[in-house]
């Protein structure tokens, strides 16, 4: 009879393990062929977006090559002893990627100023050691070709200390908290468009600010843009106010810049964040963790350009002095320093 037991019992246990093993097998097939083929869907279209390939005749994309050599001059002019004679090669891109770009439609004044800015303090800054051909292709080509002024407030500025006023940093970042209960006032969209209008100061590679803010109100317009995202069910019924941020890949080109758009898209969100915060308007990052064919179905319905990638919804409402929000405990600094 024990044996009889004991049979029974190696055959079970050997059955569970092959349908653990089965259930293990597939699993490794379902996060292989799902990583996979996303993944695969991300390289696609940094491929096709990104100016890896092509540049010259998109605007956008030569905006990012200009942003990339004008913040390159105006680096080397910040150092603390530039080497005179310095990026000659690389103002001659700029040239003549400028050249390109003004001679295209609807083209950013605002940029063309910038460069205009940089170039002038960079060849004030080497006027006995440059090169003459150089010099010509600013003078005679550049300067002929657009009416701007420079802006004066590209190339340099000064870090006075003297003039910083802020007060508590520390009380502004520990105070502030995701809120998850609303009130029914509308925000004016403006008051929005100020806190995006400080974001802009984020730090971005190379200066490209590859960023987009959009900006939905209304409880309909806003419920529409929320079923795409997941995680926000029983706090944004009434949210009226709505931030979808995006990062366009087409400010990118190398192939170790492929997750830069999400780096500068997230640093640019903190930034919102910080901004409604400081004007005293709640808010509540909401992820934005989609397939490749949900991202492809949210672009279609929200009119949203192919080469941009979508980084976070930021919900936004006014809220209940003394409203109840979570505490979100922090842990020790010991579990984030690295060495």
């Amino acid at each position: 009879m024990t044996t009889h037991y004991t049979k029974r019992f190696f055959m079970l246990r050997e059955l569970l393990k092959n349908i653990n093993g089965l259930v293990f097998f597939k699993r490794v097939v379902r996060a292989y062929s799902q990583i996979s083929l996303n993944y695969m869907a991300d390289c696609i279209s940094y491929i096709r977006y990104s100016s890896s390939i092509s540049f010259e005749n998109d605007i956008t994309k030569l905006e990012g090559r200009i942003c990339v050599f004008y913040h390159a001059l105006e680096k080397g002019l910040s150092l603390a002893n530039p080497r005179k004679g310095f990026g000659q090669e690389k103002a001659k891109e700029l040239i003549k990627f400028t050249l390109k770009y003004v001679s295209m439609d609807d083209y950013n004044e605002s940029l063309v100023k910038t460069v205009l800015g940089v170039l002038d303090e960079y060849f004030k800054f080497n006027k006995d050691s440059i090169n003459d051909n150089l010099y010509e292709l600013y003078t005679l080509h550049l300067l002929k070709a657009i009416k701007h002024k420079p802006s004066s407030s590209s190339g340099t500025n000064f870090a006075e200390k003297s003039k910083l006023t802020f007060s508590d940093y520390e009380k502004f970042s520990t105070s502030r908290r995701s809120v998850r209960k609303y009130l029914s006032t509308q925000i004016e969209r403006c008051e929005i468009e100020e806190c995006i209008n400080l974001a802009k100061y984020t730090p971005s590679v190379c200066n490209r600010q590859p960023w987009k803010a959009y900006i939905y109100q209304g409880q309909e317009n806003v419920q529409n843009v929320l079923k795409f995202q997941h995680g926000n069910k029983g706090f944004c019924d009434n949210l009226s106010s709505l931030i979808l941020v995006t990062s366009d890949r087409t400010k990118f080109w190398h192939a170790l810049e492929r997750n830069q758009a999400f780096i500068d898209g997230g640093m640019y969100s903190m930034s919102i964040v910080n901004a409604l915060h400081a004007k005293g308007l709640g808010s509540c990052c909401l992820n934005l963790s989609l397939t490749a064919f949900a991202e492809k179905k949210l672009k279609k319905e929200l009119c949203i350009p192919n080469s941009e990638v979508p980084i976070m919804m930021i919900a936004v409402a006014n809220y209940e002095d003394g409203a109840v929000v979570a505490a979100s405990e922090r842990m020790p600094l010991k579990m984030f320093l690295g060495n």
